[in-house]
């Protein structure tokens, strides 16, 4: 009975941090002042903020065990204006602090943009885009 019990143990771990190793390792995202660089893996991409059309940001409150355990799960999504998205989770390390730091900056850009095109008569984009 118990060496069963032990290679379940020993599997069990193994398969959280082996997970832990392959969703957590090696993310990074660094803000710059005109930009930032998203890392996964061995692929680093630099962006900067003028090439941001739309951020969207969603934080959900979950309640695990009857809300004995909670937690924040963030999801920011980016579209860029080449056409390209990709999206920042809880997977990245003070995810909340990063979403707001890069709002503040991607807003310094698209309100100019927005408030030229309501000048111009265009129309912005709404905010109906999937996330």
């Amino acid at each position: 009975m118990g060496a069963p019990l032990t290679i379940i143990l020993i599997a069990i771990i193994v398969l959280t941090v082996g997970w832990s190793i392959l969703h957590i390792w090696n993310r990074e995202i660094v803000v710059f002042e005109r930009g930032f660089s998203y890392r996964e893996g061995s692929q680093t991409i630099f962006f900067h903020y003028e090439e941001i059309d739309a951020l969207r940001m969603r934080a959900e409150r979950r309640a695990y065990f009857g809300g004995l355990l909670r937690r924040t799960i963030y999801r920011f999504t980016v579209h860029t204006l080449a056409g390209e998205t990709f999206t920042i989770s809880n997977l990245y390390v003070r995810v909340a602090q990063l979403g707001e730091q890069t709002n503040q900056r991607v807003d310094r850009v698209l309100i100019p943009r927005f408030e030229r095109k309501l000048t111009a008569g265009e129309t912005i984009p709404s905010a109906s885009r999937s996330a």
